[in-house]
């Protein structure tokens, strides 16, 4: 797929700022993304041909995948198999009442643990600008024994607006063989559903890095557009260290795009771990055969067959962070 959004323009004073990031689907697609940025004594004739150029950039755009996500109540999942067991079979029962067809695949093992931080200066400062970055591996947290061990690093921003999140720059450095997608993720609560647009790269380490802002910049670079100090230092945000449990469920067949079904349940790492957050969720890739209405009809479905197990309508991370949600 090629995204092409330069306009050749006569107007001055436009500087063409162009990057190329790489996506993970099989055969690594080429994207470029242009931007403009105007300088100030612009006639209200060049003003207006620079925002057309931005209006073109913006239509686009495309999105690669939807994910619908539905967060549950701990106490679900106390005993961690029967809590999944019993909602995915709600799940099936009223997925064939909506007329879609389900290919169960989940054989009663969650399978084995990763273990998951998110990293951010003491004030929050990465998150209060829309980003997050997440670590992600399959050894437990231990002092002095991450080094020469994999694990992967993302750093992801949402935002609302589709033009300010596919606007960002989140692909890691050209010397690393990561991956960026950009997907439409969308919240279910008690009653509510929201989407948010998210846009996130990805890499998989095993040399640990050190612990400033500048550090990760070298990772992923677009994290200088922030103009946050390359000095400042990250930590564990609320020193959260999460063990993770995700169950593959199964494919949902939605008559013209087909979601894949899991279930991840977070625990506090240690050994007295305490279930912390459940969350069902389902993913496609668009094409031009969703229907979209019919499958906001079976999430309002869920959301009503299943409203005293539904926890409020914010994602896992923002939980990390302290917030809370609306239902």
């Amino acid at each position: 797929m090629i995204i092409n959004s330069s306009v050749t323009s006569s107007v001055p004073a436009v500087k063409q700022n162009k990057r190329e990031i790489s996506s993970d689907t099989g055969q690594k697609d080429r994207v470029t993304i242009s931007g403009e940025k105007e300088t100030s004594n612009m006639s209200p004739l060049e003003l207006f041909a620079v925002n057309c150029v931005k209006d073109r950039t913006s239509q686009d755009m495309e999105l690669s995948s939807r994910e619908y996500k539905i967060l549950l109540k701990p106490e679900n999942f106390e005993d961690m198999e029967k809590g999944i067991s019993k909602f995915w079979k709600t799940v099936k029962k009223l997925a064939k009442e909506e007329g879609f067809d389900v290919d169960s695949t989940y054989s009663d093992e969650a399978g084995d643990p990763r273990f998951v931080t998110y990293l951010d200066t003491p004030d929050f400062a990465l998150n209060k600008l829309g980003y997050t970055l997440r670590r992600r591996q399959k050894h437990e947290f231990k002092s002095g024994e991450d080094r020469g061990k994999k694990y992967e690093i993302t750093l992801k921003y949402r935002n609302s607006d589709i033009n300010m999140s596919s606007g960002k720059d989140v692909s890691p450095a050209e010397f690393l063989d990561g991956s960026v997608k950009f997907e439409d993720d969308i919240v279910a609560g008690g009653s509510a559903i929201k989407n948010v647009y998210s846009k996130s790269g990805t890499v998989e380490l095993k040399e640990e890095t050190g612990n400033s802002l500048e550090d990760y910049m070298d990772i992923f670079p677009g994290l200088k557009e922030t103009e946050l100090s390359p000095e400042s230092q990250l930590g564990k945000v609320n020193n959260k260290k999460i063990e993770e449990y995700k169950a593959e469920l199964g494919e949902i067949d939605f008559g013209g795009v087909t979601g894949k079904a899991s279930l991840s349940v977070w625990y506090n790492q240690g050994k007295d771990k305490n279930p912390v957050i459940g969350e069902f969720s389902f993913s496609y890739d668009i094409n031009d055969s969703e229907n979209k209405d019919k499958i906001n009809n079976f999430v309002k479905a869920i959301q009503r067959e299943l409203s005293s197990s539904i926890a409020d309508g914010i994602t896992k991370t923002e939980l990390i962070y302290g917030k809370k949600g609306e239902k």
